[in-house]
This record gives structure tokens, C-alpha cells and sequence, in this order.
């Protein structure tokens, strides 16, 4: 069913065509396995990274640039749709077409890096880092930007909600000997955007055990 000529449904398929910045398209199709552009396909079960992101310029509270980003990556491939306006040209358009894309992506490939991250913590016995965060089997810390050196927050001792959003980053919070622990990663970075289902998954795995989610 078409639903206007720059995001239509045909044979299983979803595709969105993002105005480029200058002339013509950049087209992403996603299927029920697997999304893929001009020259690029990825499996979902195959991400392992995924990054979005919306930015304005201003100059004496004039906008002079908007540009939206968006990237998912695997081992060895990556699509990536940059596109910008200036004074807000086709902004409705690009924001409108870059939202759809963001949305998508999120229901259908973002469950899969939670689920990959989750696995490798808890089953492989890695340490995940996103931004300096680093989420183990026990707890999760930093030494970058934890307010007191560093100590880790142990699943055990972790408190609801261990995410929030504020003014483009993510809020990690959490709590050791009797002090709220505070992160803040910009949202820019690569995996920032799933950080509030995984923390969710890992407190889930560290308290009841990690069950492997069929996607």
C-alpha cells in the first residue's frame, strides 16, 4: 500500500526514499530478515551497532542547518544516511522521512543488539562498553564520569529506572553505598539509544537468569 512516494509497502517489503542533501534519494528497504540500501544489506541478527541522530544550527536564533543521521553497523558492513537543510529547506520532508526510518529501526533491529549485548554478557562472560560504561555479569561502571572514582553498581544493588532522557543524552543512574551514581552519555554515541532496554535485560538476567529471546 503506498503511503505517499517516499515511504511505500510492496512484496514484504518497506521502503523509504531519503531526499539526499543535494539531488536525488537514498533508498532503504527493510524485509522481515534484513535491511539493506543502494549496495549495502545487514542481517538484524547481525547488528551490532545501531546510532541516530537529529542536529540544528543556529546563528542569532536563526536556524542555518538542520542535519539527521542515522547508521547501523555489522562486523564487516554499515549503512549510513546522512542528510541537512539549510534555513529549514525541505525540512519538513527530510524530518518526516528520518523519523519513519528512526522508527522502524527501532522495533525491528534494536531488540536484536540487546539481545546479541545481553548474550555476550551474560553467557560469554564479556565486558560491553559503551562511552566508558561498562556492563559485566556483576554490575556496571566507569572511570570516566561516575562522581567518585569509579566503583561499580552491582545488579543486586541497582534501583528502577536505571535510565532516563535529558537534553540529547542518555541518564544511567544507580546507587553504591548509599549515593546516586549518574552517567551521561550523548546520544550520538554508537548503542547510547539502546542503553534503557539493555540495562533492563541485564537486570532481568542477573536476577532470574538470562533467557534467550526468539526475534
Amino acid at each position: 500500500m503506498t503511503q505517499g512516494h517516499r515511504f511505500y509497502q510492496q512484496d514484504d517489503a518497506l521502503t523509504i526514499e531519503m531526499p539526499a542533501t543535494m539531488f536525488g534519494t537514498q533508498t532503504v528497504v527493510f524485509t522481515k530478515d534484513y535491511i539493506a540500501d543502494d549496495k549495502k544489506k545487514i542481517f538484524y541478527r547481525d547488528a551490532t551497532e545501531i546510532y541516530y541522530t537529529a542536529r540544528q544550527l543556529t546563528a542569532n536564533f536563526i536556524c542555518t542547518m538542520n542535519t539527521y543521521e542515522f547508521k547501523i553497523s555489522s562486523v564487516n558492513q554499515q549503512i549510513e544516511i546522512v542528510v541537512s537543510t539549510a534555513f529549514n529547506i525541505g525540512n519538513a520532508e527530510r524530518k518526516d522521512m528520518w523519523q519513519k526510518l528512526v522508527g522502524i529501526a527501532s522495533h525491528v533491529i534494536q531488540p536484536h543488539i540487546v539481545e546479541n549485548l545481553t548474550r555476550r554478557i551474560f553467557v560469554n562472560g564479556e565486558s560491553v562498553d559503551i562511552y566508558g560504561l561498562k556492563l559485566t555479569r556483576d554490575g556496571y561502571s566507569t572511570g570516566k564520569f561516575l562522581f567518585w572514582g569509579g566503583d561499580q553498581v552491582r545488579w543486586a544493588d541497582a534501583c528502577a529506572p536505571l535510565t532516563t532522557w535529558h537534553a540529547g543524552k542518555v541518564i544511567i543512574l544507580g546507587r553504591r553505598h548509599s549515593k546516586d551514581a549518574l552517567w551521561q552519555i550523548p546520544v550520538d554515541t554508537p548503542n547510547a539509544v539502546v542503553l534503557p532496554d539493555l540495562m533492563k535485560a541485564c537486570l532481568n538476567a542477573a536476577s532470574t537468569g538470562y533467557v534467550p529471546v526468539n526475534l
